[in-house]
């Protein structure tokens, strides 16, 4: 038979993809779940029951269908419902035969229905609603969401007025609110939600919910949600956002919970004083009371929140969580703890142990316990208020009693057993009254010793704080008990504690160490500390000499092998005298006879190491108090023969190792001190010499007076300007101060790199005319080496110093100052060496990059400029690590700060020009010089050979390529002479380079050239150097040359900019560039000016340094001088052939190959 012949498998042949329709009930849009049922029919139970939890997404709305995806487990499914206003058409993409609908829609349906109500779907039918937003959309826009479509005024608008006349419109009809409607925030609160399939464990969650109108309770709740997944967006309170954490925490540790043994439950008091008198500590206790510590805190805080209930589930919270309204407590959080005391009472034959609880004093007679099974909170019917007990042998006593009334009863023939099994234990932890019919004896007790028992528990190492009474009766201090039960010829007595007397002690122990303070000790009667901490800290030794100092007596100590050495203890015998600027100070560290050197002491304080081993085999420990007041002393003292001498400028160091009564002197010599270093603090105005021939700028003035300052104390200092800063000036001010009335007859020495010799010997004759500079260079310098003493500053180079150093040392020097001082960066090479032995009363030390590589750069200079004042490099570079003490970094940096000038350009911006040219002076290499002198010497021959023969005219294109040779020699001979080492660094480009690396790291830079091939040479230095450049000239096609503009104007990465002169000196807008370098002048200073404004002009917003670098000696410098001296006729040239012939005549060019 076909298909058509059966209608009865008509229906059953219905997939699920295909549309079903559910009518609507009576009330438009109203769906129940008993219609849901009837449109249902279970085909396979089983495989319906397997779906389990769900979620549902919101996937999109196109009026009137809606798309919902569904996960069940890892599959999920697509729901397509379409709302008409008498039904509801369903249809599911997992394809299976269902007469009505499948499973994924009917529990997509009931999940919905049961969140959002009987009439959810009316939120998705607004016909006219829509409408109004297609008709005017530029002002109502539509949102929708798995709660329904609304339309909404666009935001900018505000409300949107509509005229009577047009609100019959049937788009506007329907739609009474032109406003968006107003957004219901759902009230917050808080839940203690317990699971009952999953140990009862209660977890700290967070709830939305519907307030009633008069807002005096939840209306209905909207979810609940784990606090570490709160939904978005709320805005919590600090203190909410801190009960979130607490939550998160506490169901990390209820998940530890779930997974641990559950122990045999203890259900008597007997048990539970075996339990807790056993000094092993199971997992889950620790868990335990680590639950209870973290609701402790949360206790607090939610006695503060508003809205605060308490729910139980059989299922994991999820984000669509609803507690159902009826199923919920309210939950108030009492400000006060509970705690518990016990009362014994005689009846006949028989005595009643009672525990009661009590909060605020009073015992509670009527209560709760929550949770149910096992109890964390106690109720207080009364006041209706929810209290946490202290520890968590206090919440067992409570579990284990509560089926029994807390009520315990004892026959009198077993009153002494039991006191020995339990009531010992009960006394010692809870106050107990004695309600006894034959009346009982009172002793106080009286204290004999205090003591701390010191023993290993697992990894811990752990401090009981305990009283000897003269009784013979030892107990430890941190238990709750007031009295001690006993029978005395049969004859019951309490004897009273002491508790003043033990809670002093236990005060006192609380600050023997910082964990101690924040230990609660509620279970276990001692202090603990990881015993690493110990072992790598040595604060036990702090901890013995703090007890034994306050008479209390340590026992158990050797029982613990690997604190053994703390049994000894190191003897520092400390002396300190005052020498000159420096303390001497005698530093021995025995243990018996034993002694350790100083750099044993040293390395051990200094690695915080605690212990100190000796030679004999003896192992001693240090303890924190004594490495705090050596430590200091240890890193910025050096190491010398008495033992340690150190820098009158660390005074506050040494101030509190010395008796001042005892040692007057020394103290005379520290308060000299204090007032050397008063004076840093404000510096004296000084008097600039009239003989300077130069306006300091107010930095450079400020520069000076620190100079001054450093001399008047006899101390060092490293100036550190950034380059083009005047540097120079401030220190040639200085000299001119020294040397103006001629009272000093010591020399200064001044060293700088070759390339440096000459402008600093230009700089000298321009602002100080009246010094009288020696310059100590060349091959024939040491034949003048006995009139050093004839001038006021001699100047030499580095290499100079390191060949000469025989001669030099013997000198007394005034000064000895290093220009570019990183040049002695490393504290073992020979240069360091050799100017470190150089005498002179002070040193100074200039450079614009003090620390180029490490610490170790700052080091050098320091200890040049200050020899011995941050101690030795090892120490100083622990000073550096991040281990350091804050404290020792606060030193460090105090004294980097006192001897250290550093102003940046930014800094000093309003005190310099918008433009500043400067000169760089160059010095050939020996190579170099040669091919230069070979190429000048072959033109100059030739054109006075052809000036004699045919006049000058004829012989000034000659003359022109001899000029450009001779210039591309003074930048490299390689680019005219392919023989010469291509290895070779010409002086260019050694200076260039130099510079480049002090201003790069926070500067850009232009340089131009005249020659591409010199642009070439730089370009594979800076590729050598990994410096980001951008490059143009006149091949670079127009693409390429705004690409290479906009690199160098916004690259953080691009620093240098290689230009032609003659492809970029116009038409470009370079405003990043705050540093102009022209490595080759020519004749046209207009052309340079051009070249330099690149940069500085409508948009640079900084001051522009620009430098021209000159070879010393050559052509360069006659091009310049003949600048200066026929300004006016160069201002009138321009850079072509004919400009520049015609303005020079035959005695002229014959002049530049001279």
């Amino acid at each position: 038979m076909n298909k058509a012949a059966r209608p009865d498998l008509a229906l059953v042949e219905r997939t699920a993809d295909m549309d079903y329709i559910i009518p609507f009930g009576d009330d438009a849009f109203t769906l129940s779940e008993e219609t849901i049922e009837n449109h249902y029919i279970p085909v396979n139970a089983i495989r319906n029951n397997k779906l389990g939890f769900f979620d549902i997404t919101f996937v999109k709305f196109c009026h009137p269908a809606i798309d919902l995806d569904v996960a069940f487990g890892k599959s999920v499914r697509r729901l397509h419902l379409t709302v008409y206003p008498s039904h509801l058409s369903v249809s599911c993409d997992c394809g299976g035969q269902s007469e009505k609908l499948c499973i994924h829609a009917y529990k997509t349906l009931v999940t919905l229905l049961d969140r959002r109500g009987q009439k959810y779907f009316s939120k998705f039918y607004k016909p006219e609603q829509l409408g109004l937003a297609e008709y005017y959309p530029e002002f109502f826009q539509v949102k929708t969401t798995i709660d329904g479509v609304s339309i909404q005024v666009c935001e900018q608008l505000g409300a949107v007025y509509i005229p009577d006349e047009i609100s019959s419109d049937p788009k506007i009809q329907g739609c009474d609110k032109y406003l968006p409607e107003p957004v219901t925030h759902d009230q917050l609160g808080y839940c203690i939600y317990t699971i009952y399939r999953q140990d009862h464990l209660p977890f700290l969650a967070g709830f939305l919910g519907q307030l009633l109108n008069d807002g005096s309770d939840i209306k209905s709740f909207s979810t609940l949600f784990q606090t570490s997944a709160a939904p978005d967006p709320i805005e919590f309170t600090d203190q909410q956002l801190m009960l979130n954490a607490i939550g998160s925490q506490i169901q990390s540790v209820n998940e530890q919970l779930s997974q641990t043994e559950v122990e045999n439950s203890t259900s008597n008091l007997t048990a539970l004083a075996i339990k807790y008198n056993s000094p092993v500590v199971s997992k889950r206790d620790l868990l335990r009371q680590r639950l209870l510590d973290l609701w402790s805190r949360a206790h607090k805080l939610l006695s503060d929140e508003r809205f605060v209930i308490r729910y139980s589930d059989g299922r994991k919270i999820t984000y669509d969580h609803k507690p159902k309204k009826g199923y919920t407590r309210p939950f108030r959080a009492a400000d006060s703890g509970l705690s518990i005391t016990y009362t014994l009472t005689q009846h006949q034959g028989y005595f009643l142990l009672h525990l009661n609880l009590i909060v605020d004093g009073q015992i509670l007679d009527s209560y709760e316990l929550f949770p149910a099974k096992d109890p964390l909170f106690v109720l207080d019917n009364s006041s209706k208020m929810h209290v946490l007990p202290s520890n968590l042998r206090d919440l067992d006593l409570i579990t284990a009693l509560r089926e029994t009334g807390f009520k315990l009863t004892v026959m009198d023939i077993h009153l002494q057993q039991f006191n020995a099994q339990v009531l010992r234990w009960v006394c010692l932890h809870y106050p107990v009254h004695f309600d006894f019919a034959i009346g009982l004896d009172q002793r106080d007790l009286v204290i004999e010793q205090r003591q701390v028992f010191i023993f290993q528990k697992g990894d811990m190492i752990c401090f009981e704080p305990q009283v000897l009474y003269k009784d013979g009766i030892v107990l430890p201090v941190l238990t709750g008990g007031t009295g001690w039960f006993e029978f005395n010829k049969d004859r019951p007595v309490v004897f009273v504690r002491d508790k003043t007397s033990e809670t002093e002690l236990v005060d006192f122990i609380k600050t023997l160490h910082p964990n101690f303070a924040s230990q609660s000790c509620k279970i276990w009667s001692y202090f603990s500390l990881p015993k690493n901490m110990v072992l790598q800290t040595g604060c036990l030794s702090d901890i013995l000499s703090l007890l034994t100092e306050n008479g209390i007596t340590v026992l158990g100590l050797e029982d613990i092998a690997e604190l053994s050495d703390y049994l000894n203890t190191v003897d520092i015998r400390l002396n300190i005298q005052a020498d000159k600027d420096w303390f001497e100070i005698t530093l021995k560290a025995a243990c018996g006879a034993a002694v350790v050197s100083i750099e044993a002491l040293r390395e051990a304080v200094l690695e915080n190491n605690c212990q100190l081993n000796f030679k004999n085999g003896t192992r001693a420990a240090i303890s924190p108090t004594l490495q705090k007041k050596l430590r200091q002393v240890l890193s910025f003292g050096q190491t010398a023969k008495s033992g340690l001498r150190l820098s009158g400028f660390h005074y506050t160091l040494v101030d509190q190792l010395y008796d001042q009564q005892s040692q007057q002197e020394l103290h005379q010599f520290v308060e000299n001190c204090k007032k050397k270093a008063a004076y840093s603090k404000g510096l004296e105005d000084c008097a600039v010499p009239d003989s300077v021939q130069a306006t300091l700028r107010p930095y450079q003035k400020e520069g000076y007076n620190w100079l001054m300052f450093l001399r008047n104390n006899g101390w060092g200092g490293i100036l550190a300007d950034d380059m083009g800063l005047g540097k120079t000036l401030q220190v040639l001010t200085l000299l001119q101060k020294v040397y103006h009335n001629g009272v000093h007859t010591r020399p200064s020495l001044l060293i700088v790199p070759t390339s440096l010799l000459f402008n600093w010997q230009q700089e000298a004759e321009k602002f100080t005319p009246d010094l009288r500079v020696i310059r100590y260079h060349g091959a024939f310098r040491q034949q003048h080496a006995s009139q050093l003493d004839s001038g006021d500053v001699i100047l030499t180079t580095y290499k100079t110093v390191l060949n000469d150093i025989d001669i030099l040392k013997s000198v007394e020097f005034e000064y000895v100052i290093l220009d570019e001082a990183q040049a002695i960066k490393n504290p073992s090479s020979q240069r360091y060496k050799a100017v470190s032995i150089l005498d002179a009363r002070s040193k100074l030390a200039l450079t614009g990059t003090p620390v180029e590589n490490s610490g170790s750069d700052l080091y050098a200079l320091m200890n040049f400029v200050n020899p011995g004042i941050l101690g030795n490099l090892r120490s100083f570079n622990r000073l550096l690590s991040p281990k350091a003490q804050t404290e020792d970094k606060t030193h460090l940096q105090k004294v980097i700060n006192t001897f250290i000038l550093r102003r940046t350009k930014q800094q000093v911006a309003k005190d310099l020009p918008e433009k500043t040219e400067m000169v760089i002076y160059c010095e050939m290499e020996k190579d170099q010089r040669e091919v230069y002198e070979a190429y000048r010497v072959r033109y100059q021959d030739a054109l006075k050979e052809k000036i004699n023969e045919t006049g000058s005219g004829n012989s000034k294109l000659y003359a022109l390529e001899g000029l450009m040779k001779l210039r591309q020699i003074c930048n490299a001979p390689a680019l005219v002479n392919h023989q010469t080492d291509p290895a070779a660094v010409p002086a260019k480009i050694k200076e260039l380079m130099r510079r480049l690396k002090e201003v790069t790291p926070h500067h850009k830079v232009l340089v131009f050239s005249s020659f591409t091939g010199f642009l070439g040479l730089i370009r594979q230095q800076l590729e050598k150097s990994q410096l980001g450049y951008a490059y143009l000239d006149g091949k670079t096609k127009e693409d390429q040359r705004s690409k290479m503009v906009d690199l160098f104007q916004n690259d953080d990465h691009t620093r240098v900019f290689l230009i032609s002169l003659k492809a970029g000196g116009t038409g470009l807008n370079l405003t990043a560039a705050e540093y102009v370098f022209l490595v080759d002048p020519w004749w046209n200073p207009a052309a340079e000016s051009q070249a330099i404004d690149r940069c500085y002009r409508i948009g640079q917003k900084n001051n522009v340094m620009a430098y021209r670098m000159i070879c010393k000696d050559t052509l360069e410098e006659k091009i310049l001088n003949m600048q200066v001296q026929k300004r006016q006729l160069a201002d009138e040239l321009v850079s072509s052939i004919d400009g520049v012939l015609k303005s020079l005549s035959a005695e002229d060019i014959l002049e530049l190959f001279s």
